[in-house]
C-alpha cells in the first residue's frame, strides 16, 4: 500500500478513507508506529487548520460528487508552504477513455467528473491551488499527476448586525457560535455596537451564518461582506 511505502521516510503518516472496511483492511497489515489509519470523509476532515505539510489524494476527486469541498478542506488542513499531490484519472480527452469510463458506470462504479487534463488542472486552479508540476501518463485510462500549493487568498471582513446581545457574556455566547460553525481567522463581538465582526479565508453562507447565531437566541438583522487586508505595522 502507498501508506506502508510512505511511512519510513516521514515522521508522521495519517491514512485515512471513507470506508470502514477499508480502514479494518489497511489495519490487518503490519506497519510503521509513524503510521496512523482513521475514517474521514474527505469534504468534512476532523484535522486542525494548518496541521499537515503535505497532503496526498489519489485517483478520488473524479469519483467524489463535490469535489470541490474535499479540495476547501485540503487547504485549510494544509500549512500556507504545505503541498498537494494529487494524481487524478482524466480519461475523457478520447473516444476510448470515455467508452472505458461508460462500461465502467455500467458495472455500477460511478464517476462524477469526467475530466481532460486541461480541464482537471483548471479545476484545481480554480479551487485556490497553484499547479506547480504535472505529467500527464497515458493509456487507455489517461492519468493526471498534480503537485500543488496553496494560493494565497484574499481575506473577508464579515460584519453582522445582531440584535439582543446586552453584556459580555452575549458577546462570548455569539463569538462561540461563529467559531464552532465556521472556519474563521478572527471573530469579535460588541454589545454596545450591536455588531459581530469576522474576518476569514473564506465567503461564509449567509443563511448558515444566520442560523448558527440564531440558535444562540440573537437574531441577525443585516450582514455586509468587504475585502479584508491586515494593515501593516506602520499603516496610518
Amino acid at each position: 500500500m502507498l501508506s506502508e511505502q510512505l511511512a519510513g521516510s516521514v515522521k508522521m503518516l495519517e491514512a485515512a478513507d471513507f470506508s470502514e472496511e477499508m480502514i479494518r483492511e489497511a489495519k490487518k497489515h503490519p506497519s510503521s508506529a509513524r503510521l496512523h489509519y482513521s475514517v474521514q470523509d474527505a469534504t468534512n476532515l476532523t484535522y486542525a487548520d494548518a496541521s499537515f505539510d503535505a497532503v496526498v489524494i489519489s485517483n478520488a476527486l473524479h469519483i467524489m460528487p463535490e469535489p470541490e469541498k474535499a479540495l476547501a478542506e485540503i487547504r485549510r488542513v494544509l500549512k500556507q508552504d504545505g503541498i498537494l499531490f494529487a494524481p487524478t484519472f482524466t480519461a475523457a480527452e478520447s473516444l476510448l477513455g470515455r467508452t472505458r469510463i461508460h462500461i465502467m458506470e455500467l458495472s455500477g462504479f460511478r464517476v462524477f467528473h469526467r475530466w481532460t487534463p486541461q480541464e482537471y488542472l483548471r479545476f484545481l486552479q480554480d479551487n485556490g491551488f497553484a499547479v506547480t508540476d504535472r505529467e500527464v501518463l497515458g493509456g487507455v485510462l489517461a492519468l493526471t499527476y498534480a503537485e500543488a500549493k496553496k494560493r494565497k487568498s484574499k481575506m473577508l471582513k464579515i460584519t453582522v448586525q445582531v440584535d439582543g446581545m446586552m453584556c459580555g457574556m452575549c458577546e462570548s455566547h455569539v463569538n462561540d457560535a461563529v467559531r464552532k460553525a465556521f472556519s474563521v481567522k478572527k471573530v469579535t463581538s460588541s454589545h454596545s455596537k450591536g455588531q459581530t465582526t469576522i474576518i476569514a479565508e473564506n465567503d461564509i453562507d449567509e443563511n448558515a451564518l444566520r442560523s448558527a447565531i440564531g440558535a444562540t437566541g440573537y437574531e441577525v438583522k443585516k450582514v455586509s461582506k468587504e475585502p479584508y487586508e491586515k494593515k501593516g505595522l506602520f499603516h496610518r
